[in-house]
């Protein structure tokens, strides 16, 4: 790689926080937002308070929020994994299940919990191979002590958790945000959110660059080559699979099933997506996500800018 393309790469692969003192604090992002935009995104998660309501309480709600979407989700991933569900009930509960495959009992049990309990109590009361078996699932790996792992997991779930927040809002709300913030608003829903709660979570801020397709896919390369090509890749493998297909709208199954099944994973994780399965049901997931954000971004688009504008299609307003 020329020298000026590698200057250029690093510069696209290091964005920095412009919000310093919010790095890794989501409460103090939070309070950057005003009032006003706080009590519309809790409304469009279906959370309704009073406007006299003072800040801190509206606060207050939206972290409770975005915990409650994280648990859901968590929630979902158990359900999707049984014999994973029937071990984390039994290290929470102490009851043995004569027959791990028969979750019915468990998967009301487990909803209960995760609903009333606190999150924190119930992962302290699991083995720590069963929390590192959970980060596997949520497509990430955690270090160190019992309690690195809890902070790692609960970490995990306020991101999903934020995502999805701010995800039931309309793109130009997200815009109305970022430019309150003096932050830059271009790109799509998807770039804004990136760039919004990466002011919080600078790993985000790679989802948040508006590049063309070529720079996205270098990007793409020279930010997952080191994380993940290991010493057991066999390098006839990666010869045989040729130039990889940027993933992006457009690509077919055979060429995304070329990727390796950690490729896809981080494809995954940086999109806020399931994880887990196999390489034929990661595939699956991403060509539904590519499909929905086609036409997601194409509902948000004006009639002017529209490729092939038809009369007769009502754009969303």
């Amino acid at each position: 790689m020329a020298e000026e393309e590698k200057k250029k790469m690093k510069r696209l692969t290091k964005p920095k926080i412009e919000i310093e003192e919010c790095e890794n604090n989501f409460p103090a992002l939070l309070n950057k937002i005003p009032k006003a935009q706080l009590l519309e995104l809790l409304d469009c998660n279906d959370m309704k308070m009073a406007k006299a309501s003072r800040k801190p309480s509206v606060i207050f709600n939206v972290l409770r929020l975005t915990e409650e979407l994280g648990r859901e989700y968590l929630l979902s991933v158990l359900l999707k994994e049984k014999k994973l569900m029937a071990t984390a009930f039994e290290e929470i509960t102490g009851k043995k299940l004569d027959d791990p495959t028969h979750t019915a009992g468990p998967k009301a049990a487990m909803e209960k919990l995760l609903k009333d309990e606190k999150l924190q109590q119930l992962l302290s009361n699991m083995k720590v191979d069963t929390l590192h078996m959970m980060c596997e699932k949520l497509g990430f790996k955690e270090k160190g002590v019992k309690e690195d792992v809890i902070e790692g997991l609960l970490d995990e779930l306020q991101v999903i958790g934020a995502r999805e927040a701010f995800d039931q809002t309309l793109h130009d709300f997200i815009k109305e945000v970022l430019k309150n913030l003096n932050l830059p608003t271009t790109g799509t829903k998807m770039n804004c959110i990136a760039r919004l709660l990466g002011q919080v979570w600078e790993f985000l801020l790679v989802d948040s660059l508006v590049l063309t397709l070529s720079d996205r896919q270098k990007l793409y390369d020279e930010v997952t080559k080191a994380s993940l090509m290991s010493d057991d890749d066999d390098d006839d493998d990666i010869d045989r699979r040729g130039d990889l297909a940027p993933i992006q709208p457009g690509i077919t199954r055979k060429e995304l099933s070329k990727y390796f099944k950690k490729e896809l994973k981080h494809y995954c994780k940086m999109h806020f997506l399931k994880r887990s399965g196999s390489v034929k049901e990661l595939v699956d997931i991403i060509l539904g996500h590519l499909s929905e954000n086609t036409k997601r971004e194409r509902d948000e688009q004006t009639p002017d800018q529209l490729e092939d504008p038809r009369p007769t299609k009502i754009i969303k307003q």
